[in-house]
């Protein structure tokens, strides 16, 4: 997927009950690979999932608890590289 490892920052929107039995095994790393674990940033990118309650409602507890950890940044931190101004 050159386009999407093209770029600096992958986001990907998880919503709906629907996608719950896709995106746990999707985390895992499942095989054969869904084209979402096959997403590369380049540069040390950033692959982002928002995930709403009711698709992460089949993650086992303890990526569930990964999930409300507390966060380095708060959410909506913009991350600029050393050197390069916002």
């Amino acid at each position: 997927m050159p386009v999407l490892d093209a770029a600096l920052r992958v986001v990907f929107l998880v919503v709906g009950r629907e996608k719950a039995r896709h995106f746990g095994p999707c985390w895992r790393e499942a095989e054969p690979p869904y084209p979402a674990q096959q997403v590369q940033p380049r540069d040390n990118g950033v692959k982002l999932f928002l995930v709403d309650e009711a698709a992460a409602a089949l993650l086992d507890q303890g990526l569930r608890s990964l999930a409300d950890s507390p966060r380095e940044k708060p959410a909506g931190t913009i991350r600029a590289k050393p050197g390069r101004s916002k």
